[in-house]
């Protein structure tokens, strides 16, 4: 039997903050910005190298009047001139007190006298002096006595490969795929655009018949993950997926046409290789499509951690959409077992299975803005992120990574609001999908942002700057950075929105949008997730 086309794809510069008041010695200097700049010989500047405020201290530059205040700029570890940002009255220069000082009428220093700065420019977290992330207190935090590492433990690395001939779906094929994804049923606007685009594929794929009302399959995954199985190993390549929990595969069992273009396992070519009898596995969507087949065991390594006894569901059948992504060759799910399809005996993830292995038993998500990234098995990269990471625990009971959230605010030095929502981290959806009264709020700090009435989505100019969207739970503020969530165009001029409204779900989705701009931390045995900000791309 062959399923009807699914939607199933899986996508897998901080400048240095400037405090609002000096701390440390500070000295008074005339405007470095004036046409007749303070001569360092003359007016006694250079002299202030011998009084060299302590290096640690933040730097700073803060406007009072005609006077500029200026934390020693001939220190050690002076402000890296081309870090210096502004904040409120204040612009942003190279070291005027440098031995080569920027002269204002070439540089253009003078110029940005002339205009304000945008609140959003004025804020950036502080790296704690370091790029570098504080490590967790596994000796003194109960909540983190699992962590402590373990001597011999396997520690991985798997950086994810790009797909260069990969095409971005448009948002409104994005939102199809999280409803169909979570079985939701479609909005009518939705429902109709999802329609038309299976009537596109069936032409495009010559099928006879009507096709289910999904989207459109040719947008093949953007990242995926080597992965092998079985004895002698079989390389394929997977999408890791925190949103659901089998490990499928194409392969031999697959039906004949299904097969081309793929990377198939071969289970009579593994020694290790052994039918599970009467266990089957099934995913279904919103609309009944989907994929299903039959289980093996067999040796499963990525990197150099292994599970000698991995449940692999092989594909019998597939939806025509699944098997035209040629990039990918099926998923390593990594939400939690109880998720898993195969019945009647739900098998355990491979994380579930190999984290015992572990130095560290978390897996960690480092994808990135514009290229691969990287998922971490057995230790945390303090390397990859700054600050603390800070934790929220797991919904009791949840099949997913499902979390709460308490707040948000909208670009840099606005007010704190408390808000609490159900949130699943997915790295398999592609969109931050928000509760609709956020979604109102954010869009209305975006000039001439609207609902496209054709597609049932938030667009805006593209010409429009988008303010950062932070969400937070504690003590914790993560940062979503305005030019990620511009997710591309939908015309020359119009611009389609990373965030879109998630109440058709019935639960906020922190996809891919978000989960660029954090590093993220997959605590299993402790039944949470954490988060910790890292440098992101400006634009």
């Amino acid at each position: 039997m062959k399923f009807s086309t699914v939607s199933f794809l899986l996508l897998a510069g901080c400048s240095t903050g400037i405090p609002h008041e000096i701390r440390g010695d500070v000295y008074e200097v005339k405007n470095p910005f004036s046409p007749n700049a303070v001569d360092p010989e003359v007016e006694g500047v250079k002299g202030l190298q011998r009084r060299a405020i302590d290096p640690k201290g933040d730097q700073a530059l803060v406007a009072r009047g005609d006077v500029y205040e200026v934390k020693n700029p001939f220190s050690p570890n002076a402000v890296d001139p081309e870090v210096e940002e502004a904040r409120g009255d204040i612009y942003e220069v190279k070291n005027p007190f440098s031995p080569n000082a920027v002269d204002p009428e070439v540089e253009g220093v003078k110029g940005l006298q002339e205009r304000d700065i945008d609140p959003e420019e004025q804020e950036e977290e502080e790296l704690g002096k370091t790029l570098r992330g504080r490590a967790i207190d596994h000796e003194n935090d109960p909540d983190s006595a699992h962590l402590k590492p373990r001597a011999g433990g396997e520690k991985v690395k798997m950086d994810q490969l790009t797909n260069t001939r990969y095409k971005k779906p448009h948002a409104e094929i994005a939102l199809i795929q999280a409803y169909n994804k979570y079985h939701k049923p479609l909005p009518p606007k939705l429902k109709k655009i999802a329609q038309h685009e299976a009537d596109l594929i069936k032409n495009k794929l010559g099928m006879k018949g009507t096709a289910s009302a999904t989207p459109p399959q040719y947008y093949d995954s953007q990242y995926v993950v080597p992965v092998k199985i079985g004895t002698p190993a079989q390389q394929t390549y997977l999408n890791f997926d925190t949103g659901s929990s089998d490990l499928w595969v194409f392969s031999t069992d697959t039906y004949q046409p299904d097969q081309a273009g793929h990377i198939l396992y071969k289970p009579d070519k593994s020694t290790t290789s052994k039918r599970l009898n009467g266990q089957t596995w099934s995913i279904r969507y919103g609309d009944g499509t989907g994929a299903s087949g039959i289980v093996y065991t067999d040796k499963v390594q990525v990197g150099k951690t292994y599970v000698n006894k991995q449940a692999v569901e092989s594909a019998t059948e597939v939806s025509d959409g699944i098997a035209s992504d040629k990039f990918s060759h099926g998923i390593m799910g990594l939400a939690m077992s109880s998720l898993n399809t195969v019945r009647p005996t739900p098998q355990n993830t491979y994380f579930q299975n190999v984290q015992n292995n572990l130095a560290v038993p978390v897996f960690t998500a480092n994808l990135q803005k514009g290229k691969a990234g990287n998922y971490n098995f057995g230790y945390i990269d303090q390397g990859e992120y700054y600050g603390s990471i800070q934790f929220a625990k797991v919904k009791k009971g949840s099949p997913w990574w499902q979390i709460n959230i308490e707040g948000y605010r909208i670009a840099a030095g606005a007010p704190w609001h408390k808000y609490n929502y159900s949130a699943i981290v997915d790295t398999g959806t592609t969109l931050l999908l928000l509760p609709g009264v956020l979604t109102n709020f954010y869009y209305r700090k975006v000039k001439g942002a609207y609902i496209d009435q054709d597609y049932g989505v938030w667009v805006f100019p593209c010409t429009s700057k988008l303010p950062s969207f932070y969400f937070g739970f504690g003590s914790y503020q993560g940062k979503v950075p305005g030019n990620y969530i511009n997710y591309g165009r939908l015309t020359n001029t119009v611009c389609y929105g990373g965030i879109q409204s998630s109440d058709g779900i019935g639960f906020a989705i922190l996809g891919d949008i978000l989960l660029k701009a954090q590093f993220v931390v997959f605590d299993l045995k402790g039944q949470r997730v954490g988060f910790a900000n890292k440098l992101t791309i400006k634009s």
